[in-house]
């Protein structure tokens, strides 16, 4: 089973992991600290017996707080924000403003992990400016933990987090800070979910994909190759099936290819395992209509990890698995 905690998860589940929520291989646990969010996310997703919502914050220490309330709620934040920002001071004035402070008692990840038994594999965390202090409250990513159902935990997988580069929010740590502390902590920068536009500067914008200038944005790291190396293979079938769900296919593709090299008889063909073969035929498929000899190649790599042939032409589209009613 696949843990995903969520800190800051207003409006809801984090689109690279709705398709497991239907499914048996996921328990998320969303984090929010404004109990009127929390009521409604309860009730969205109440048919959801997967999904978990808490009333709790994190920092870096126990530590009581005010949350400044904007006018766009999905902005509060426990920073001010920078009114001389190109974010609040250009862009989204409307949204700045300051409507009422809440009181909020905040802990640390490690001891809410210690004191409950859980344990999370992926880590996402959207909490406007507070991110980095709640990665300094994290220590135990690092040892390995027998979990419930007889799972190693051998620390958090991969980590999506917001990033800034200008100071959005007064004092709020930014890129540099948040980067060489994952680094320093044995995880690998992926990627930046970035498609190119910016905060625009002025209407003269001619390429409707690339202009502006970047304020911040939502960033990938996962456990740097070393690590992975060590890690047990449900561990590595989980962290596969998450860089396909975070354009970080290639990465899949080498964990993947790796386990059918060294680990020849010891995969399970277990419910993770079926969807990560959906996930690679799927990719595969994409890759079609590529000029070079990209397609073939995944077709054949396709038979020798998952022991059967690529469902090629309209074998894939008549594939009930693949293409499910």
């Amino acid at each position: 089973m696949i843990t995903v905690f969520d800190i800051g998860s207003r409006f809801g589940i984090h689109p690279s992991w709705e398709v497991l929520l239907k499914k048996n291989l996921l328990n998320y646990h969303a984090f929010e600290i404004d109990p009127i969010e929390c009521s409604r996310l309860k009730n969205k997703y109440r048919n959801f017996p997967n999904y978990y919502i808490h009333n709790q914050g994190f920092s870096d220490a126990n530590e009581t707080v005010e949350l400044n309330v904007l006018t766009h709620k999905g902005q509060s934040s426990f920073l001010q924000p920078n009114l001389n920002s190109m974010w609040f001071g250009k862009q989204r004035k409307e949204d700045s403003k300051i409507t009422e402070k809440n009181i909020h008692k905040l802990t640390t990840l490690d001891q809410y992990c210690n004191r409950n038994g859980m344990f999370p594999d992926f880590l996402k965390i959207d909490t406007e400016g507070y991110d980095f202090k709640i990665l300094q409250g994290i220590t135990n990513k690092n040892n390995k933990l027998e979990r419930e159902g007889g799972e190693i935990f051998e620390g958090i997988l991969a980590i999506s987090c917001e990033v800034y580069f200008e100071e959005v929010f007064i004092n709020v740590p930014l890129f540099d800070k948040i980067f060489r502390f994952l680094i320093d902590h044995n995880f690998t920068l992926a990627n930046l979910q970035y498609q190119g536009a910016g905060l625009p500067q002025s209407y003269f914008c001619p390429n409707p994909n690339k202009y502006g200038l970047i304020s911040g944005c939502e960033a990938i790291f996962i456990s740097n190759f070393d690590k992975i190396e060590l890690l047990t293979i449900l561990n590595k079938k989980k962290l596969a099936l998450f860089c396909f769900y975070n354009n970080l296919e290639d990465v899949s593709h080498s964990i993947l290819y790796n386990l059918a090299v060294t680990e020849q008889g010891k995969l399970v063909n277990d419910d993770l395992w079926l969807e990560l073969k959906r996930q690679y035929a799927l990719s595969t498929k994409k890759m079609s209509y590529m000029p070079s000899g990209s397609f073939q190649k995944a077709k054949t790599d396709f038979q020798l990890i998952f022991k059967e042939e690529y469902p090629d032409q309209h074998h894939f589209y008549e594939n009930e698995f693949l293409n499910p009613a």
